[in-house]
């Protein structure tokens, strides 16, 4: 496989930290109080019938871990990540019944037709060639199958979050500004408009796209909103003692916003798209 700068940028972060976007995601509450992970899980269907679901960038194997507990007969998961050490970590997760694949979601080894669902968790804004993923994700959906994706949206502004980027504004180099510009489509990041996501679907997919704007939160201590905010891509860019010294600053601006009982809450923006193939 060939990887272009963003790619290779995007699969040396998950060799470094497999695992990240579930360990700061999964206990993450949105609107329904569900997980973002859950709201995917739940687009299978809960059928004795054969269900067929692929999962792009499926690192460390969470979302399909939900779809495993159900121990549903006919259904019938498997994934695919750039990363060998998310893979890795997501068959320890799975065990070795369910295929997974090192793989690019623009070049998929999967047949035409062949599938039910195909769902994409904080991934498929960061992807090259939205258009080329669609088209692959098209051919593999059998007529009437299902896309569904949870990507960073833009909302309120946060307080918390805004602190972080200050910080962020102030210790990272231009270039690395530069490359972070790079990565994924822009009618796909955080100022994405539904404009622009839904004319992406018109080709292999059903009018009208289903968009969905969604608000994770996540009640957590000190300890662990400095996590959340530490596994964000940018940070990959700080590192020996810059990083710890950014992590202590950034934990001493945290415990501004935290309570009594040392907790406080972050708050992310993000939407789901849901799309049915022609």
């Amino acid at each position: 496989m060939n990887f272009s700068k963003s790619e290779l940028f995007l699969k040396d972060f998950h060799e470094r930290f497999p695992g990240c976007t579930s360990l700061t995601m999964a206990a993450s509450l949105i609107n329904e109080n569900k997980s973002s992970y859950a709201l995917l899980a739940d687009l299978v269907p809960v059928t004795s019938e054969k269900v067929s679901v692929l999962d792009l960038a499926c690192g460390d194997g969470y979302l399909l871990s939900l779809l495993q507990m159900r121990q549903q007969k006919g259904l019938e998961i498997q994934g695919i990540d750039l990363s060998e050490a998310e893979l890795k970590a997501a068959r320890v997760r799975l065990g070795p019944q369910v295929p997974l694949h090192m793989a690019k979601a623009q070049e998929l080894p999967i047949s035409n037709s062949s599938l039910d669902v195909v769902t994409c968790h904080m991934a498929f804004m960061l992807m090259d060639s939205v258009e080329k993923v669609l088209e692959e994700v098209g051919r593999v959906l059998r007529s009437g199958g299902v896309f569904s994706a949870v990507i960073s949206g833009e909302g309120p502004q946060n307080p918390i979050n805004e602190v972080f980027r200050s910080l962020l504004r102030s210790s990272l180099k231009t270039e690395d500004f530069d490359l972070l510009k790079q990565i994924g489509d822009p009618r796909l990041g955080r100022l994405n408009r539904e404009e622009d996501i839904r004319g992406l679907f018109k080709k292999e997919f059903r009018a009208p796209v289903e968009i969905k704007k969604l608000v994770l939160k996540t009640d957590t201590t000190i300890d662990g909103a400095t996590e959340f905010f530490m596994s964000y891509y940018p940070l990959s860019f700080i590192i020996g003692e810059k990083r710890e010294a950014f992590e202590r600053v950034l934990r001493r601006e945290l415990e501004n916003f935290a309570d009594d009982r040392k907790t406080l809450t972050c708050i992310e923006s993000m939407i789901q798209i849901t799309a049915q193939k022609i």
